[in-house]
């Protein structure tokens, strides 16, 4: 598999928690999901494009979501230690990406970003 398909195939770790939104009714968030998701992956398909600035609109809407589902509940909760350690390794993921292994560290951060997520909605639903 070439290293731009691994960046672009890693957005499907982002079903589970859109799935898990939509059963639970959280109809903005799933948008929110949704919108991220296809933004980013349009961006990942054509780097130098338009799309570059929608996906740093998107994807700190997307945290910043995380953030007020946890907001909603508790940030005491499991899920929220949870979904701060992975962003942390996340973060790392994201910042250690170089040009030459960006696609596979960002596939990393897109995975962990998933993770998290759905660590957001599980939050949210178990309080």
């Amino acid at each position: 598999m070439s290293n731009k398909k691994i960046v672009l195939w890693s957005h499907a770790f982002f079903v589970a928690p859109l799935a898990l939104a939509l059963t639970h009714q959280l109809y903005l968030y799933s948008v929110i999901i949704i919108i991220t998701v296809v933004v980013s992956y349009r961006y990942h398909l054509h780097p130098r494009s338009q799309w570059h600035f929608l996906d740093h609109i998107t994807a700190p809407l997307l945290i910043a979501s995380n953030f007020y589902l946890f907001h909603l509940t508790t940030f005491a909760s499991a899920y929220f230690v949870i979904a701060i350690s992975l962003a942390a390794i996340a973060f790392i993921f994201f910042f250690k990406a170089s040009k030459k292994e960006y696609y596979h560290y960002h596939a990393l951060w897109h995975f962990f970003s998933a993770i998290i997520t759905t660590c957001s909605v599980l939050g949210y639903i178990s309080y």
